[in-house]
């Protein structure tokens, strides 16, 4: 098995056949399957919890037995085409829901000819199901008319797309105007340029290893809190905290922080705050630090309203700011020299600043 290094994090997870004849009667078709024994649920991926290669997902993809391929599943978050966040399986397929099946109660309407073009994401009972990056609370199965068991997501059946071949295809999103790639919380997975902001939080540096996501606006809470090593992010700035609910200590990132120790918050996101993108034309709402010159090095960010300090005060050369013009300060609180800065300054010691940044005030008027 292996973890593909792209905007997945770990990437195993589910795309199964059926397992003929074999699946028991438990609650009747088209009934949500009660949680109970029917499958084991593991938190983390396939090869961590030691899947045995070749069966699962990857089976299926490879077109093995039935026998095999229904033996696990996993269900990663992560970034497909322009979808983000979005669920895919153990190959890196993309995941879909279907408009004309039913969440509430579940229910699967795509049989025959239909299950043949996608697939429906099955699992055998006494199967595991591996969540990486979702909450088991919106993860559960329905039994469908043949009696095999199918994976949902928020109360949709999931299904992959037979057309799509490689990790990272989305041929399927859109298709007849009923089929959707399917996010974390069940619904229909968005463009990430239009959304609100995204954010991919990945357990290792480097934006690897296990990942979960959300996506804004406001205040969104992490499946899994304290797990983080490293952030990628879509859209508008954000604002990462230690606590749910976005309290406890904060720090601001907009793009990519590949490194979370480096701003003290490796191991210890809860929460994220996504900026009102109503905000993001004309005000400075945000600004990335960059420790070399011509944007380069590590990096560090942060966002208003008002005076912020940086998380690492006095290591920038060069930074761009989002918006608008914002003054950068001296001292910490917005203390000590200061002078403006709008849009990007390759290179700080042309303005007598270079490693001598410590906070940044937002939202300052014109003069």
């Amino acid at each position: 098995m292996t973890i593909r290094r792209r905007l997945t994090g770990a990437a195993l997870v589910l795309a199964a056949v059926a397992l003929a004849g074999c699946s028991p009667a438990i609650g009747g078709a088209g009934q949500p399957v009660p949680p109970g024994d029917s499958v084991q649920w593991v938190s983390g991926n396939a090869e961590g919890n030691g899947a045995e290669p070749g069966t699962g997902d990857l089976a299926a993809a490879a077109g093995s037995s039935d026998r095999e391929s229904t033996k696990w599943v996993q269900l990663s978050v992560r970034e497909a085409g322009s979808l983000a966040p979005v669920v895919a399986n153990g190959a890196g397929l993309t995941l879909y829901r279907f408009d004309k099946d039913g969440s509430s109660p579940s229910k699967s309407s795509c049989t025959g000819t239909c299950a043949e073009t996608w697939p429906p994401v099955l699992v055998a009972p006494g199967g595991r199901i591996f969540l990486d990056g979702l909450d088991r609370s919106t993860v559960g199965l329905v039994q469908r008319p043949d009696g095999m068991l199918q994976v949902t997501i928020g109360g949709w059946p999931v299904y992959r797309y037979s057309k799509d071949k490689r990790d990272g295809d989305t041929n399927g999103q859109g298709s007849g105007g009923t089929w959707f790639g399917i996010g974390p919380d069940g619904k229909k997975a968005q463009d990430a340029k239009k959304q609100p902001g995204v954010a991919i939080v990945y357990d290792g540096k480097s934006l690897y290893g296990q990942a979960q996501g959300v996506y804004g606006p406001g205040c969104r809470d992490l499946p899994r809190p304290g797990t983080g090593a490293s952030i990628r992010v879509l859209g508008v700035p954000i604002r990462i905290w230690s606590g749910r609910g976005c309290t406890g200590d904060s720090a601001g990132i907009e793009g990519n922080a590949t490194d979370l120790s480096e701003i003290k918050f490796a191991g210890r996101v809860a929460s994220i705050r996504f900026a009102d993108p109503a905000t993001q034309a004309g005000r400075g709402d945000s600004v990335i630090v960059y420790d070399d010159k011509n944007f380069d090095g590590d990096m560090q960010g942060t966002s208003g309203p008002g005076c912020q300090d940086l998380p690492r005060p006095g290591a920038g050369s060069s930074m761009r700011v989002k918006g608008g013009e914002v003054e950068v300060w001296s001292g910490a609180d917005c203390t000590g020299d200061h002078t403006r800065v709008d849009g990007e300054a390759s290179d700080l010691s042309a303005i007598g600043f270079d490693d001598r940044i410590a906070s940044v005030k937002f939202g300052v008027s014109e003069s």
